[in-house]
Formats: structure tokens, C-alpha cells, sequence
């Protein structure tokens, strides 16, 4: 059971009167649609150095170029695999040549096997009443083996065909593996310049174990936000209450704001969404906080700036 239900119970049990009050939270614009800037993963780096961010604050449209990460590392991987390339190429061609030459050896050899059994074929046809029966048994024999042996330089011909279309088939799998590689890493170190997907203020993000903001120089672990570009059309209050007051809020509830940088300019929103689970926010002391989400009203989102810091009041809290 969280504390305010306790102090509430409490209280009935004393007598003590329950009087409605205003309850004040603490809140920053922000945007319900943001583009979020993380380090995208590069090559087998798991860490990269912002080399350079638009200015905090500045706004920038769809299409520029907002963070650029050191490419150092993806580019020695490129160098790399573009080498590869420049070897499997040259093996490539060396092996066309090769198997070509065995092909041609083939051929050279079933022309000769083929000019020999022509003679022994030749020989063969003298009459026996011609020669001598051992003449004669010895060309026929030599006909038998020139056609063996024509035979089996028509199936070295077939297989050095066959062969070189494997070693070929294999030389091309193994240029288009280097260059899906080469072309993955080109793309990976795109990657490293992130673009604004939308028209928006840079804001940079906070370190979640000390709250400093991100800045150029910072390495900064694959995954992690390092900046986003809120929508100006979907701007929305998020407001911070803690474990005390959390139960009483609920979606629905009308709340008035101030911002703290005009304390004069009124606004009105209603709550949409609390949060279930709290966290720890860095410098609030050890309470533990929860997210207050707020819409504003229409027509009244209009001068406000995602960051601006921003005064909740929600009346009638108990």
C-alpha cells in the first residue's frame, strides 16, 4: 500500500478533516512523437566517439545531417574488405585462366587421341591376307585402345568443363560474399551520420547515471540515445509525481500550468496517462518518481518549446 493511502486511512481513523488542495508537480514540455538519435552498430565496434552534433537547441529540417559518429574503425574495416575484394578478384582471374588452360589441354588431347585412332582405324583396315597374323592381331588391338583411349579424352575434356564451371561458380559466390560484405560495411558507415527524420529542435539527451548531457567528444556505447528531435505538432507536458502523491492522480483530472520562463502565461491540459512503475531520478533525493503524461488544450501548445520547464497544478488533491 503506498504512504498518501496510509496517511489517509490514518487520518479518518483520527477525526482529522480530509481538505481538498492543490497539488503542485513539476513538469518539462515535450513531444508524444520524437525522433530518437542513437548510436547505430557499425563493423564490430560496440563503442563510438561523437565527433560532431548540431548545436543543442538549433533547428534543424528533414534531411540534415544532426550527429556524426568517428568512422576511424568502420573505415579500416572498409579498407579491409576492399582489399579482399582486389584479392578474390585476382584469384578470380588467375583460376579462369587455369581452368581455361586445362580445357584447352583436354582439347588439344581428344584431337590427338582422335587423329590416333583415325591411323589405327587406317592400319586396322588392311586384309589379313596382307600381313602376318600377328600384324594383323596387333593392329586391331591398337585400334581397341586408340578408341579406349579416345574415350576417356572425351570424359577428361567433359570434366575439365565441368570443373571449371564449379571453380568458376565458386570464384563468383565467393566475389559476391565480399562484395555483400563491402557493400553492408558502406552502409554501416552511412550509418554513422544520422539524419533528421522530421523538421525539430536538437535536443541532447542525459546520461541516465549522472544526468550530464551528451556532448561532442562522449564515447558512447551502440544503442544508447544520444540526442532526438521532438515533433512540434505533438507537443504534451510530462510532470513528475512522487510516491506520496501518486495516488491521488488520475487520467481525466484538469490541470492549470505555468511556465517558468513566462509565470504570466496561463495554461490549461488534461491528464492522460500515469505511470504504473517508478523510477529514481538523478538528484531528487531517494524517492521514487512517477511520470505524469498531459495534453494540453487546443490552441494553447502553440508558443511552447520542447524542454521548457513548466509548473503543474492539479486542484482538489487530497
Amino acid at each position: 500500500m503506498r504512504l498518501s493511502a496510509v496517511l489517509f486511512i490514518l487520518s479518518v481513523a483520527m477525526g482529522a478533516p480530509v481538505l481538498a488542495q492543490s497539488l503542485l508537480l513539476t513538469g518539462e514540455v515535450a513531444s508524444a512523437q520524437a525522433q530518437s538519435l542513437t548510436v547505430p552498430r557499425a563493423g564490430r565496434a560496440w563503442r563510438y566517439q561523437i565527433q560532431w552534433m548540431a548545436p543543442e537547441g538549433s533547428m534543424v529540417r528533414a534531411g540534415d545531417t544532426v550527429v556524426v559518429f568517428d568512422k576511424s574503425s568502420a573505415s579500416t574495416e572498409l579498407d579491409q574488405l576492399e582489399g579482399r575484394l582486389i584479392q578474390v578478384e585476382a584469384s578470380r582471374q588467375a583460376k579462369r585462366v587455369e581452368v581455361q588452360l586445362s580445357i584447352l589441354q583436354a582439347r588439344f588431347s581428344l584431337k590427338e587421341r582422335s587423329l590416333q585412332l583415325e591411323k589405327a582405324q587406317l592400319d586396322a583396315s588392311v586384309p589379313p591376307d596382307f600381313q602376318s597374323p600377328k600384324e594383323y592381331a596387333d593392329k586391331q588391338f591398337e585400334l581397341l585402345k586408340a578408341q579406349s583411349e579416345l574415350e576417356k579424352a572425351e570424359q577428361a575434356l567433359e570434366q575439365a568443363r565441368i570443373s571449371a564451371q564449379r571453380e568458376q561458380a565458386k570464384l563468383d559466390l565467393d566475389k559476391a560474399r565480399v562484395e555483400m560484405e563491402l557493400e553492408s560495411a558502406r552502409q554501416l558507415m552511412a550509418g554513422l551520420e544520422l539524419i533528421a527524420a522530421h523538421d525539430g529542435p536538437m535536443i541532447y539527451a542525459r546520461r541516465p547515471w549522472d544526468g550530464v548531457k551528451t556532448e561532442i567528444g562522449d564515447t558512447v556505447q551502440v544503442g544508447t540515445q544520444v540526442a532526438s528531435i521532438p515533433r512540434f505538432d505533438a507537443l504534451q507536458v510530462r510532470a513528475w509525481a512522487n510516491e506520496v502523491d501518486i495516488d491521488g492522480i488520475r487520467p481525466g483530472m484538469s490541470v492549470s500550468l505555468t511556465l517558468d520562463a513566462d509565470p504570466a502565461a496561463s495554461l490549461t491540459g488534461l491528464v492522460t496517462a500515469v505511470a504504473l512503475n517508478g523510477e529514481r531520478r538523478h538528484g531528487w533525493g531517494e524517492s521514487t518518481w512517477f511520470q505524469v503524461a498531459i495534453d494540453l488544450n487546443q490552441g494553447e501548445a502553440t508558443s511552447l518549446t520542447p524542454g521548457m520547464s513548466v509548473r503543474v497544478s492539479l486542484e482538489g488533491q487530497g
